[in-house]
């Protein structure tokens, strides 16, 4: 009788759980120092946005948006994969769009599923993002000027024979390297200090190479499970413990932040992973 109460109970905080991962929003504070980064973005907060997948916390998602307001962000970057490719109703993530820029300047990079929407959604999204004031960027830069110094930020859409997952005749040969990346990006402002929004983390190498400072990127899910001290079990490419999971990686001279993201994707499942709205905030270093 005491065995199946213990099960009982293993079993209602197992589903107790899994309703949480889904549900719920974590924030996850993180601060980065650079040399390169200008005095006048000393404190600048860059929130990231990654994987929604059409979901919505709330009604227009204000449940997100009542999350950030009070951080106080400098720069919201969509990292991908924010519109699922089965998506053909925008009204909630457009009404998120109109609260974030409210708040500060929006930037969207595209992820897998963007690349896979209809071409009259994709049209449809393409055109309410820029009525609203977003930043598109498809292989394209921004270029954030302050006071004595610049960011360059760029946004590199990854095709999708890059997904291992994706892509069943997936070949080693043709992953995107750092020259590949050069002809879509151009080469890099050596004197700035260089972030890049990539979906897909598995190319990190590459990125850095190509001379990225900062990388932001998504994709992973946080490995939808997550255990204590091992971290994420399963990639959405059918990869067990995917090495560029959720969190901070570095390469060299550069750094990679991964978000876990905040939707399902077509698993429709976290479990010890809950959702995730990063907050990276830039410093500065000044040397004596």
């Amino acid at each position: 009788m005491v065995y199946w109460i213990i099960a009982g109970i293993l079993i209602i905080a197992l589903a107790a759980e899994f309703i949480r991962s889904y549900v719920s929003v974590g924030i996850t504070r993180q601060s980065y120092q650079n040399k390169k980064i200008p005095q006048a973005f000393h404190g600048y907060r860059i929130l990231v946005l990654s994987d929604l997948h059409g979901k919505s916390f709330g009604s227009g998602n204000h449940r997100l948006t009542e999350k950030i307001i009070p951080l106080q962000p400098d720069l919201i970057v969509m990292a991908g994969d924010m519109i699922d490719k089965h998506q053909t109703n925008l009204r909630s993530f457009f009404a998120l769009t109109d609260a974030l820029v409210g708040i500060c300047p929006v930037v969207f990079a595209l992820g897998n599923h963007e690349i896979r929407l209809p071409k009259n959604v994709m049209e449809e999204l393409k055109h309410g993002l820029s009525e609203r004031g977003v930043h598109w960027l498809d292989n394209a830069k921004q270029t954030m000027i302050g006071e004595n110094g610049q960011i360059e930020l760029y946004g590199l859409t990854v095709d999708l024979n890059q997904y291992k997952g994706l892509n069943r005749t997936f070949d080693q040969s043709a992953v995107l390297d750092a020259e590949g990346i050069r002809g879509r990006l151009g080469a890099p402002n050596e004197e700035a200090f260089r972030m890049l929004i990539a979906h897909l983390p598995t190319l990190f190498e590459a990125y850095a190479e190509w001379g990225a400072d900062l990388v932001i990127g998504g994709h992973m899910h946080g490995g939808l499970v997550r255990l204590p001290f091992i971290g994420g079990v399963l990639s959405p490419e059918i990869r067990f413990f995917p090495k560029y999971d959720a969190g901070v990686f570095h390469s060299g001279e550069s750094t990679m932040f991964v978000s876990r993201g905040l939707g399902n994707g077509k698993w429709k499942f976290r479990f010890f992973n809950s959702g995730e709205i990063l907050l990276i905030e830039l410093q500065s270093i000044v040397e004596v």
